[in-house]
């Protein structure tokens, strides 16, 4: 049969007839390029992530917050039951280390508090609290109404116990006085002798109770503060000792003299309890830390740990850090 003349302009030639499919295979695949893309990126970026910063999945294990001791929060509802939390009225001066606990504190913040108190520390008051390492501002929020301190009326011999130490009259014997009197100036009778000039990393607890200000109390403070740390770097973190009121600490700054710390952090050696004992590395840092030297061991580049940490610590902290640092076997 003849084709219609009609017909025959819209006709196409074999060649044409090929332009066309190979131009709506073209289209089709266009189409579907953006969706393939996705997918290929999605894999290729998880793979890569996987592969590159394996180690970062143990942040992902507690929740981050933003508290100076970056330290992790328990379940902040007080009502719920599959957290394990139950509020109840506690004195943080006799609340055993289970309660404490149970209150959804932290095991190593009660072990802080139970440690506090076993060296004579006391909490006078509800916001002393605050004070205690690794305790976050929202963990003292919902632990507040429910703090009771009994009032004993009684003034704690920590407290008044250098005010007492010049008020002693002479006799046969040391003993204080039943009623003592406070001066307005308790530390001026000591002579100038009593201000020795003190190595910062030697002295002992009994040396440091030689210069003014500085009692049994504030002397085993530093002493243990040291001691944790590995000795001190700078004569400014004497001040960071607790308790220990700036006032004093500038008092004595003139009288300290440095010495280099005497114990360092082999990390490539060091394990998950002796990293997050340091007072500069709460313990999500810890296992942050291990995470890390465990996969890229033996790490021997300072630099490129500093890169990798800063995405944990603050670079302040971390500043503070670097000096107990070893990375040699």
């Amino acid at each position: 049969m003849r084709t219609p003349p009609l017909f025959q302009s819209y006709s196409f030639t074999r060649s044409e007839r090929l332009a066309l499919v190979i131009i709506a295979i073209l289209s089709t695949f266009i189409c579907i390029l953006p969706g393939l893309y996705r997918i290929y990126k999605s894999h290729f970026t998880e793979g890569k992530q996987a592969l590159d910063t394996a180690w970062m999945e143990a942040i992902k294990e507690e929740p981050v917050t933003d508290d100076s001791d970056h330290t992790n929060l328990p379940e902040q509802n007080p009502a719920n039951k599959q957290s394990g939390v139950l509020m109840f009225h506690f004195d943080p001066n006799k609340a055993p280390f289970e309660d404490l606990v149970r209150l959804g504190i932290r095991e190593k913040v009660a072990h802080t508090i139970i440690n506090y108190r076993s060296k004579g520390g006391k909490f006078r008051r509800k916001e002393d609290l605050k004070k205690i390492y690794g305790l976050s501002i929202h963990e003292y929020t919902r632990l507040a109404d429910w703090i009771q301190i009994e009032n004993t009326g009684k003034v704690d011999a920590t407290d008044v116990k250098e005010t007492m130490m010049a008020e002693k009259g002479p006799g046969p014997d040391s003993s204080y006085s039943a009623k003592p009197r406070y001066s307005k100036q308790p530390f001026m009778r000591k002579s100038k002798w009593e201000n020795p000039e003190i190595d910062i990393n030697r002295a002992s607890a009994e040396e440091w109770q030689a210069l003014r200000g500085i009692g049994p109390a504030y002397s085993k403070r530093i002493v243990n503060f040291r001691e944790k740390l590995g000795g001190f770097y700078s004569i400014e973190q004497v001040g960071e000792t607790y308790g220990v009121p700036d006032s004093v600490f500038q008092k004595i700054k003139p009288n300290l003299r440095l010495s280099p710390i005497f114990r360092r952090i082999d990390l490539n050696e060091a394990d998950l309890t002796s990293l997050q004992h340091h007072p500069y590395i709460s313990y999500k840092e810890a296992k942050v830390l291990l995470a890390y030297v465990q996969q890229h061991a033996p790490v021997t580049d300072l630099a490129q740990l500093r890169d990798a940490m800063l995405k944990i610590f603050t670079k302040e902290r971390w500043e503070k850090l670097e000096p107990y640092l070893n990375l040699h076997n």
